[in-house]
C-alpha cells in the first residue's frame, strides 16, 4: 500500500490551516468607536490635530514625525488647552488590529473622548461640516506650535 499521497495531502492541509491571514485596521478594525466622530461629522472648529499611524506603528502629529513618548506627552498636554482641539487618528490599513485598539483605548481615555466628543477616526474629508465654535486662544497656538517646533528640531538631528 502506497501512503505517499495521503502524507503529501496531510503536509498540504497542515501547511494551509498553520498560514493566517493577520487582523488589519482595513480588514478587521476600522469601525471607531461608536463616540468618536467620523469624516462626515466634520471638526468640531478650527482647532484639531492630525495624527498619523503608519503600517509599522510610527507616528506623526500634523505631520510631523514623532516618537511614542512624544506622542504621550502631547496627549497629556491636549486637555489642558482652551479650547480643547479635536485629535483624528488616521490608521494604515495595514496595521494590525493590536495596535489600533491599543491606541484608541488609550486616545479616549487620555482625552475623555465620550464625555467631550473630541475624537475622531478616518482619512476623510473632514471639512465637509465644519463649524467655527470660537478660535484657539494665543496661549493654546503658541503652546501648540511650540511644541512642533520641538518636535522638528528632533527630527532634524
Amino acid at each position: 500500500m502506497n501512503c505517499r499521497p495521503q502524507f503529501s495531502l496531510l503536509c498540504v492541509l497542515l501547511a494551509v490551516s498553520s498560514c493566517h491571514t493577520p487582523l488589519t485596521y482595513a480588514a478587521h478594525c476600522s469601525r471607531p468607536l461608536a463616540h468618536w466622530k467620523s469624516p462626515s461629522d466634520g471638526y468640531g472648529d478650527l482647532s484639531h490635530n492630525d495624527v498619523v499611524i503608519g503600517r509599522n506603528g510610527e507616528l506623526s502629529w500634523n505631520g510631523i514625525p514623532i516618537s511614542r513618548k512624544e506622542f504621550d506627552s502631547f496627549l497629556a498636554i491636549v486637555p489642558t488647552l482652551d479650547p480643547q482641539p479635536d485629535l483624528i487618528l488616521m490608521f494604515d490599513p495595514d496595521l494590525d488590529c493590536k495596535s489600533v485598539i491599543e491606541l484608541r483605548n488609550l486616545v479616549d481615555k487620555k482625552l475623555d473622548c465620550q464625555g467631550l466628543r473630541r475624537c475622531g477616526e478616518g482619512d476623510g474629508d473632514w471639512r465637509g461640516n465644519t463649524h467655527i465654535s470660537h478660535i484657539p486662544s494665543v496661549e493654546a497656538q503658541a503652546e501648540m506650535q511650540n511644541f512642533a517646533d520641538e518636535a522638528v528640531e528632533r527630527a532634524q538631528r
